[in-house]
């Protein structure tokens, strides 16, 4: 879907085997126009590895200007904005859901982080901020959708504090919100980074995020999603076919891989 609204240069980053697979077979459809990166996954349990490595990519920003779309993204209107954002302020973050830092579940999470305080390699104020982000009503972030400049300080800061707080909850997401008082920065608004379950809010999004694995939860997810798999899997893009399948519709998505393949 991102092919529909931007035609410029796309890199696709890959961190475990199988989706270095997928990520070539990308690479080698014409029609997507993309190149590839792999990267190797840091170690730690299943979630945490995914957050932690999410920083690590910062490391490696292949253009001067970046925009991050994590794979459970579908792209659904302009992204003008987006991208002249991105080229303008050297970070770039968007809102979800509506929340801020005052409220749960981001309150919540965050306030875990206050046993960080004074820990080793606690160079990070943490205190003062904690304390502001727990006390205003800051936007609340999701690394789902962010932009960065390539930026040796930001990736050096970021995976810092990642490897910090590489045993609290979501250290790539609240590591970065953090880190906001250290950069010049900009928060757009959650229609760039949209999540099913705030349908009601009347929002026009610009990206829906699946995050959660609710890509067919729900009859607005199917609507949303599945059309789009559909298509992928009718074009062959990718070669689809030969490495996914849907074995259900009704609740969680269930992209099976077919014995001997990815």
């Amino acid at each position: 879907t991102l092919r529909r609204w931007y035609s410029g240069p796309v890199t696709v980053f890959s961190t475990r085997p199988e989706s270095h697979q997928i990520g070539q077979l990308c690479a080698d459809d014409p029609r997507l126009g993309i190149t590839h990166q792999r990267l190797r996954e840091v170690k730690d349990s299943r979630h945490q590895a995914a957050y932690r490595t999410k920083a690590l990519i910062s490391k490696y920003y292949p253009y001067q200007h970046n925009i991050f779309l994590d794979a459970d993204t579908v792209v659904t209107n302009s992204l003008d904005a987006l991208i002249q954002a991105a080229i303008e302020v050297p970070v770039v973050v968007t809102n979800f859901l509506g929340f801020s830092t005052d409220q749960d579940p981001f309150k919540l999470n965050i306030g875990l982080w206050r046993a960080m305080i004074g820990a080793s390699g606690d160079t990070f104020d943490l205190e003062r901020r904690l304390n502001h982000l727990l006390t205003q009503p800051i936007a609340a972030i999701n690394t789902g959708v962010y932009g960065a400049h390539r930026n040796q300080r930001f990736a050096a800061r970021w995976n810092e504090i990642v490897h910090f707080g590489q045993k609290m909850v979501i250290p790539d997401e609240i590591g970065l919100q953090v880190l906001l008082f250290e950069f010049e920065h900009l928060v757009l608004g959650q229609e760039y980074n949209f999540h099913p379950s705030g349908i009601r809010l009347g929002i026009k999004p610009r990206i829906w995020h699946f995050a959660g694995n609710c890509h067919t939860s729900s009859t607005v997810t199917r609507k949303i999603w599945l059309p789009e798999y559909r298509r992928c899997e009718a074009e062959n893009l990718a070669s689809i076919q030969s490495w996914s399948r849907i074995e259900s519709t009704k609740a969680i998505p269930r992209l099976k891989r077919q014995r001997d393949r990815v």
